[in-house]
């Protein structure tokens, strides 16, 4: 009788610790653009361009309390400007969709001031389960790596 009770409070406890563990297993936000940073530091040329752009447009994101100021407004613009120009000459179909997604995100982002209402995230959630299929199917580490932490990111931004 005392083993099964035992066993039963040791069950009922499993959950509650598995919860607590995936919590704690979330990398934070600054971990992720951090993840993203030493990884860009190997790359070089139009890649670089716009992953430095993108880090760029998270730093910005990341430190906002409140709407996006003109000031803030104005360097994201032009962070995207870089990486929507950049995209374009990506040849590699599954790179461009990616970057495509991800310019799609940036700009509801800029369009509405950092703001995100209910509908607009609903409306984000096509990107970003693009660059989740599209990520997953990535079998170069360094650059699932660079994807998976944005994709977080994202996923941090909007929820899943």
């Amino acid at each position: 009788m005392k083993l099964t009770s035992a066993l039963l409070a040791l069950l009922a406890a499993l959950p509650a610790a598995s919860a607590a563990q995936m919590a704690q297993a979330a990398p934070s936000p600054t971990t992720l653009l951090d993840r993203i940073k030493s990884n860009v530091a190997m790359t070089a040329g139009a890649e670089k361009e716009r992953w430095t752009a993108n880090i760029e447009l998270w730093n910005i994101k990341l430190a906002q309390k409140d709407k996006l100021s003109a000031a803030e407004l104005g360097m994201m613009k032009a962070s995207l400007d870089r990486i929507k120009a950049n995209v374009a000459n990506v040849l590699y179909a599954p790179e461009r969709e990616r970057w495509e997604a991800n310019i799609e995100l940036w700009q509801a982002t800029f369009d509405n001031a950092g703001q995100l209402s209910p509908a607009l995230v609903a409306k984000m959630k096509g990107p970003l389960g693009v660059i989740r299929t599209n990520v997953a199917k990535i079998t170069e580490i360094a650059e699932k790596e660079r994807w998976e932490a944005n994709r977080d990111l994202w996923t941090g931004v909007i929820g899943k």
